[in-house]
């Protein structure tokens, strides 16, 4: 006797709305883990990143057109966190490191130049000295100073601007642009010395190289 056909679900038992949910959830949690990466590669390109948040601000700005049009409520909700993400989500750029910046300068050492004043009327700031074997590039943050060939330098010297340990020391170059120039360098703290002095005997090594290669 023939077997009558029966009617199953080959795909397996149907789902209640509770694990169908929960697999919803699952899937939006890994879609996020995948999503991740990109968009952190995303927003370290500065006007890629810019022009999202505006298209954000835009379409929560539309959205909310619609809420006051009669719409749901859920209009409003996803407007408001629309603008938020545009006001609040900002661009991460790419902080190049110390040995990033010397490989593009090509420095050979990179020296803590302390506290400079730029010019007359400008406030002092931090900078670096990046120490190649033609010139010298004072730097502060990813803004080049100044820049000192090193043939052209006259002298260089550290001295203590107040006797003790721990006092405030000062560094000074001299170089001919074409007149006579001259830059200083403020150190304070504990380190105050090592520091110019480290200044000091990097550069006037590198003073002898570059004369002894000229010779």
């Amino acid at each position: 006797m023939a077997e009558k056909p029966t009617t199953r679900n080959e795909l397996g038992p149907d789902l209640t709305p509770g694990q169908r949910l929960k697999r919803a959830a699952i899937g939006v949690l890994f879609f996020s883990i995948l999503l991740i990466p990109r968009v952190r590669r995303l927003r370290r390109q500065v006007q890629v990143w810019t022009a999202v948040r505006v298209m954000a601000g835009l379409t929560g700005l539309g959205l909310v057109w619609f809420y006051f049009s009669g719409r749901g409520a859920g209009f409003l909700v996803c407007a408001a966190l629309l603008i938020l993400f545009a006001l609040l989500i900002r661009a991460t750029p790419v902080v190049k490191s110390l040995d990033d910046r010397a490989r593009e300068l090509g420095a050979l050492s990179i020296l803590n130049g302390g506290i400079m004043i730029p010019s007359p009327g400008e406030p002092p700031c931090k900078v670096n000295i990046f120490a190649s074997t033609d010139r010298l590039a004072v730097e502060s943050g990813d803004r080049i100073l100044l820049e000192i060939p090193l043939t052209k330098i006259q002298r260089c010297a550290a001295r203590a601007l107040e006797a003790g340990e721990g006092k405030p020391w000062e560094f000074e170059i001299a170089w001919n642009s074409p007149s006579l120039q001259t830059t200083r360098f403020h150190f304070d703290g504990f380190f105050a010395e090592h520091l110019a002095r480290v200044a000091e005997a990097t550069i006037e090594n590198l003073r002898r190289d570059e004369l002894n290669v000229l010779k």
